[in-house]
């Protein structure tokens, strides 16, 4: 920060790893919490005195950066990206004992109340459209626990194509999220950037359109397929092709090209101003 005319600093994975309790076991930290509570031997992993304790070194870790970024430069954000997983809770409390913040005893709900992070992105990830209530529920949850904080909806662009991050992006940002953020910078999408970034300002930034769902697509139900229409190759038919065609003609036929798109895009009118790209 002192080098670099840097805007804010992202701290990923600031938590234990996803088994948690098993982790943290290296002597001087056994030693100090051991010292602190004035016990003695090793704690279980579910001991909930020493679940606290880790967790409470991680929220001191993020209270220190907080700290020095402010007194090195002021107005340098620090955001923390969180892992959500499992059944959203329904209250700040239901989070303390739930699976999301045991896996890697990250305290976040509590960073945004003390004011001690500026930004939580949530790494919300989804292959696919998603489906149900879960990733609303965990958008909302933020939502109403975001404290001091603003919550980036992280959205995981390198797993999918544009017909299922626009429902993502649409949902996050009619639910009221105070920014979007696309992992990764090198993979936003599986697609064509270019054509992909037209499609979102067309699309999920503009309020006249009505073409992405706003609420939880229903469950999947998955198609039925007859195996009677498939047959399984002999081993001559397949020694046949390896032996008969050139290596040149092994390349598969490309498919036609079909637009990802299930919706027509609708021309934003010109008097309603589109929401630029930077505020997010």
């Amino acid at each position: 920060v002192q080098n670099y005319d840097i805007d804010g600093v992202c701290l990923d994975e600031i938590c234990y790893p996803e088994s948690g309790r098993e982790w943290g076991y290296n002597p001087q930290a056994v030693e100090r919490f051991n010292r602190q509570f004035q016990r003695e031997g090793k704690p279980l992993p579910e001991d909930p005195q020493w679940c606290q304790w880790r967790q409470e070194q991680v929220t001191q870790l993020v209270q220190r950066l907080f700290s020095t970024l402010r007194s090195v430069k002021p107005g340098v954000d620090l955001t923390v990206a969180v892992d959500v997983s499992g059944d959203p809770p329904e209250s700040a409390e239901e989070f303390m004992s739930s699976g999301a913040f045991y896996r890697g005893l990250q305290n976040w709900v509590e960073w945004a109340e003390a004011g001690i992070v500026d930004n939580i992105c949530l790494k919300n990830f989804w292959r696919g459209q998603p489906r149900g209530t879960v990733f609303v529920s965990w958008t909302d949850f933020a939502l109403q626990n975001k404290g001091k904080a603003k919550i980036l909806m992280g959205i995981a662009g390198f797993l999918n194509f544009t017909d299922a991050i626009l429902p993502q992006m649409r949902i996050a940002s009619v639910h009221g999220a105070d920014g979007l953020v696309l992992f990764n910078y090198r993979n936003p999408t599986k697609e064509n950037p270019t054509v992909f970034f037209q499609t979102v300002k067309a699309t999920v930034f503009s309020d006249s359109y009505a073409g992405i769902p706003t609420s939880g697509i229903p469950p999947y139900e998955p198609p039925t397929i007859s195996l009677e229409q498939y047959t399984t190759p002999t081993l001559v038919e397949l020694l046949s092709v390896s032996v008969e065609t050139s290596p040149t003609v092994l390349a598969p036929t490309p498919a036609p090209f079909v637009s990802p798109l299930p919706f027509e895009v609708v021309p934003e009118p010109a008097e309603t101003p589109l929401i630029p790209l930077t505020e997010f």
